[in-house]
């Protein structure tokens, strides 16, 4: 732990922040200088107790809001909610910021209980998350530079054979019932399952031969 000067607080008394730094002595003292060095260049230095998952609530709604979709949002909440809050969110955010240690053991735990995949995504949306954290002066650095990202086996999407596309659609028939037309409207026609669910009967023309795709259906929170 390193403890850093910041001026005098309001009753005339020395004012300090301790900062949690995992690592040798001599990294510990670099990084005292480097936060005094911006101390004195008149950076901020935070003394907010926000914890990390109130840090990215706000960062879900003020800023990845207005650059991503609403499904993209979504899965964004969904991820943080389910496997970031529960293990690191009641951490105040300075503390964690010198410790990629725990994010890189909660990288790890999701590769190992989720897959490579959902590891990846979530460190991608943590970092940016805490870019921004750094770039609002809440923490001097990001400990997700130092976080190892998952490499995840790209897998080449196989298209169904004749007889597989015959045998799907038999076992359709039998265990679908009222969803066989739709199994064989997308098989035929290549578009989406939310494409196929998004048409209205006016999207059909030339006695049905022709359709066009406007739109898709989308599932929304609570819905």
């Amino acid at each position: 732990m390193i403890r850093i000067y910041d001026g005098l607080d309001e009753s005339g008394k020395k004012r300090y922040i301790s900062y949690n730094v995992v690592g040798s002595k001599k990294q510990a003292e670099l990084e005292a200088k480097r936060i005094e060095m911006k101390r004195n260049g008149g950076g901020l230095i935070n003394l907010s107790q926000q914890s990390l998952q109130s840090w990215l609530e706000e960062w879900l709604e003020v800023w990845a809001k207005q650059t991503v979709q609403d499904r993209t949002l979504r899965d964004y909440t969904f991820q943080l909610s389910s496997k970031v809050y529960p293990v690191l969110g009641s951490q105040p955010l300075h503390k964690l910021q010198n410790d990629s240690h725990s994010f890189q053991k909660l990288i790890s735990n999701i590769k190992e209980e989720n897959g490579a995949r959902s590891a990846q995504y979530v460190h991608v949306v943590l970092k940016s998350a805490l870019k921004r954290a750094v770039a609002k002066g809440l923490i001097a650095q990001n400990p997700m530079d130092d976080v190892s990202s998952p490499r995840v086996k790209s897998k080449k999407a196989r298209a169904m054979d004749t007889n597989e596309i015959k045998s799907f659609l038999i076992t359709a028939q039998v265990r679908s019932g009222i969803y066989y037309p739709l199994f064989v409207f997308m098989l035929d026609s290549g578009c989406r399952p939310g494409e196929a669910l998004g048409l209205l009967w006016s999207d059909f023309e030339n006695d049905m031969r022709t359709v066009r795709i406007q739109r898709s259906l989308e599932r929304t929170t609570g819905k």
